[in-house]
């Protein structure tokens, strides 16, 4: 598209990251991502920057599946009214144009469903604001942590028997992998440089994660590339030689690269985010050793919403 574009030609990303946005430091973080970091994909990266023009998407009634749409309490809204109107002019501030709003409970053409206070929200956030995120998400939903979005376990088809009950006339499930990794966001992308998935990496400065939760869920309010690490005493396992020994992943959100032992043996990566809640294999045979001490480490693509391995990773055999 930027190659084939005219002069005067603007292409607008729409930037659905945002809609759980309510810090002005996020959209910054946003259009830069956008605007600068990205060129670097493009084959034509001067077009790039010619032609692209960043905006952004906010969901009022973000997570109401989750959290409900409350029209008296707003307390349980996962955007208090002020918070709503903040958003949107942090937006409105960073933007080279566009700020879209999308709904799916409250309706704007007809007000059903639609306080006030959100009304004048919107249009009070035009108005000169002070930039101010320190006191920004510091109130709990009711029911969820600060600042979240999607919840893992309350996606259709979360637990292991849909995800992996249809595998088990082909696979012999051995163990489940523990919950708790080790973390480290990557957004200046030197993880597979700096070579983060080597067996004797010095984890100063990685953080406790939990797979089977978006790490949204635990307090990481990011898109980018991110690594998770698992230093395992795996099982022993009476497996014929031969067999195929399988890493399965109930989904990951978006893409992912994996490592055994330092060497990489797989990736899932059907385009963009068209793979964020497809189980997938990886297949270790001859990596990783039961019995033994391994060493996994996963890179995770995230460019959108919530973000990591959000479901259970389990070791099986094919029969």
């Amino acid at each position: 598209m930027f190659e084939a574009a005219a002069d005067g030609t603007v292409i607008v990303d729409a930037y659905e990251g945002a809609y759980p946005f309510r810090k002005h430091a996020q959209f910054e973080t946003a259009y830069k991502t956008v605007r600068r970091d990205m060129a670097r994909y493009s084959a034509v990266p001067d077009k790039y920057r010619k032609h692209v023009s960043v905006g952004f998407g906010i969901w009022m009634d973000m997570g109401w599946r989750t959290y409900g749409w409350n029209r008296d309490d707003f307390e349980k809204n996962y955007f208090l009214p002020d918070e709503f109107e903040y958003s949107v002019f942090s937006g409105l501030d960073v933007t080279d144009q566009y700020v879209w709003i999308y709904t799916e409970v409250p309706r704007w053409w007809t007000r059903n469903k639609l306080p006030p206070a959100y009304r004048r929200a919107l249009k009070n956030a035009r108005r000169p604001h002070v930039i101010d995120d320190s006191e920004v998400g510091k109130r709990a939903i009711k029911g969820a942590p600060v600042d979240a979005g999607p919840v893992a376990a309350k996606q259709p088809g979360y637990s292991d028997e849909a995800t992996f009950g249809d595998l088990k006339d082909k696979y012999t499930f051995i163990a489940d992998l523990p919950k708790v990794w080790k973390f480290r966001t990557d957004p200046k992308k030197q993880g597979v440089k700096g070579q983060w998935f080597a067996t004797d990496l010095d984890l100063e400065g990685w953080r406790d994660m939990e797979i089977g939760k978006f790490w949204d869920e635990q307090g990481v309010q990011y898109t980018g590339d991110a690594w998770y690490r698992l230093t395992w005493d795996t099982p022993a396992a009476d497996i014929t030689q031969g067999a195929k020994l399988v890493l399965w992943f109930g989904a990951v959100d978006e893409t992912a690269r994996v490592w055994v032992n330092g060497v990489e043996v797989g990736e899932h990566d059907i385009g963009g985010d068209a793979g964020w809640d497809k189980r997938f294999p990886i297949d270790v045979s001859g990596v990783l050793k039961p019995g033994e001490t391994n060493v996994i480490a996963v890179l995770v693509g995230n460019a959108g919403l919530a973000g990591g391995i959000w479901k259970s990773v389990k070791l099986a055999v094919a029969k």
